[in-house]
């Protein structure tokens, strides 16, 4: 009996363990040379560039890389890689990138200052001097106040004074729902000849828009079917 509990055994299938093999990707360098580096199938691009950097010697820092024409920035990203897959890497010279960080910092810098035009009076330097050098106000709220109009600013003003003497009169409430109607109306804008406005009460007849969606285009459209 034990020979031929022996005997079955052996014609049982033996179940190898299954080898793992790792995917060869090439690499090649703008700066010079081709390496032929072994990673993990789901390796991360912090992974793959590591392995680059070790190849090429250089610090993993000043390298990016180039993955079927797409610049990987996430170093976490999971890459699906196999066999034959291509990289193309560049190197960067940290000093060069922090130059050109820089200049870019210098150039948004310039493009946001606050500068006067050539023609400004002595009444917008002296502003200008007082707010900027004086009260130390930024260069965004500089751009605000001068960019204006002097019309704007009188109508502010003259709107302030009355509304003092609104107050003492006990007028402050009907001088402020009038101020609204009336800046309402002065900021209406004009239309050229033929125009219509987006407001039927503004056309002649009361005409609207086509295309305007209200009540009765939903009431002709459901119940009388005019689509």
């Amino acid at each position: 009996p034990s020979s031929a509990i022996e005997s079955s055994s052996d014609r049982l299938p033996t179940r190898q363990a299954p080898c793992s093999t790792m995917p060869r990707v090439k690499a090649k360098a703008l700066f010079g040379g081709q390496w032929v580096v072994d990673v993990g199938e789901n390796a991360s691009v912090e992974e793959v560039r590591k392995a680059m950097a070790e190849q090429a010697g250089r610090d993993e820092q000043t390298l990016w890389i180039v993955f079927k024409g797409r610049k990987l920035l996430d170093l976490q990203e999971k890459l699906k890689l196999k066999d034959g897959d291509s990289f193309l890497v560049v190197a960067q010279d940290k000093r060069r990138m922090k130059q050109i960080q820089e200049e870019d910092v210098d150039e948004i810098e310039k493009e946001l200052r606050f500068r006067l035009p050539g023609d400004a009076n002595r009444v917008q330097k002296f502003f200008k001097w007082l707010l900027k050098d004086k009260m130390k106000l930024p260069e965004h709220m500089l751009a605000l106040l001068f960019g204006i109009r002097r019309r704007t600013w009188i109508g502010v003003v003259v709107w302030g004074i009355c509304s003092h003497f609104a107050g003492r009169f006990s007028v402050g409430p009907l001088y402020i729902l009038t101020s609204i109607v009336a800046f309402i109306f002065l900021n209406l804008g004009q239309r050229r000849e033929g125009e219509m406005s987006a407001y039927s009460v503004f056309n002649e007849g009361f005409r609207e828009l086509p295309g305007t969606l209200n009540a009765d285009t939903i009431d002709n459209q459901i119940r009388q079917g005019q689509f």
